[in-house]
């Protein structure tokens, strides 16, 4: 248990963190391996909003973290509960993918606690060396509705959404997804999101 109170721990590359939160989506448990991957104390984190304090996204882009979010709605229903990878923010401002593992409890008072068991992504494309490759030169090569584009699927939306948002068609908008894709030199939508997000233009 010495592990699930406050204090400083290692590498955060090597980070193994347990996260908790109640019924309501509060915070009672933050890991010492949650402090290091996260950069965050415990102090700062317990008796706060899971969504407010994490903040992630899908590799897709699109927001997770939210009140009543898909995961905590699983877990009230007692279901099995998938694994996934988040994208979070460091508090270094650093963009971070990880993988999680969840499991629901039931509390004595007929509500439940959701235990997320987080730790860095193992797949390639979420790897850290990919993360790195998302960070590029100012986007002096990007023309103004590729650019918008762009912070469309920072924000999670699918292709429709931003044909619909933009006035454009879709087949439109995979014309400017295949040119983003080809100027930095990427390799899916998913990581034109990370861009994004990365160079803060969600």
């Amino acid at each position: 248990m010495e592990d699930l109170v406050g204090g400083s721990a290692g590498a955060a590359s090597t980070a193994k963190a347990v996260v908790a939160v109640d019924s309501t989506q509060t915070i009672i448990v933050w890991s010492r391996g949650a402090e290091a991957l996260l950069g965050r104390a415990a102090a700062d984190a317990v008796g706060r909003k899971c969504y407010d304090v994490i903040g992630g996204r899908l590799p897709s882009g699109k927001r997770l973290c939210r009140a009543d979010c898909s995961v905590r709605r699983r877990a009230r229903r007692m279901n099995s509960l998938r694994d996934f990878d988040i994208v979070v923010r460091h508090a270094t401002g650093r963009h971070l993918v990880l993988a999680v593992s969840s499991v629901a409890i039931q509390a004595e008072h007929g509500g439940c606690c959701t235990v997320h068991f987080v730790q860095h992504a193992a797949r390639r494309e979420c790897s850290e060396t990919s993360l790195a490759r998302l960070t590029s030169p100012p986007l002096s090569d990007v023309t103004r509705r590729e650019a918008d584009v762009l912070s469309a699927l920072g924000r999670g939306m699918s292709t429709r959404e931003v044909a619909s948002a933009l006035w454009i068609s879709p087949l439109t908008v995979q014309t400017h997804v295949r040119n983003l894709l080809r100027k930095k030199n990427l390799h899916s939508q998913m990581q034109l999101a990370l861009f994004a997000l990365r160079n803060g233009l969600s």
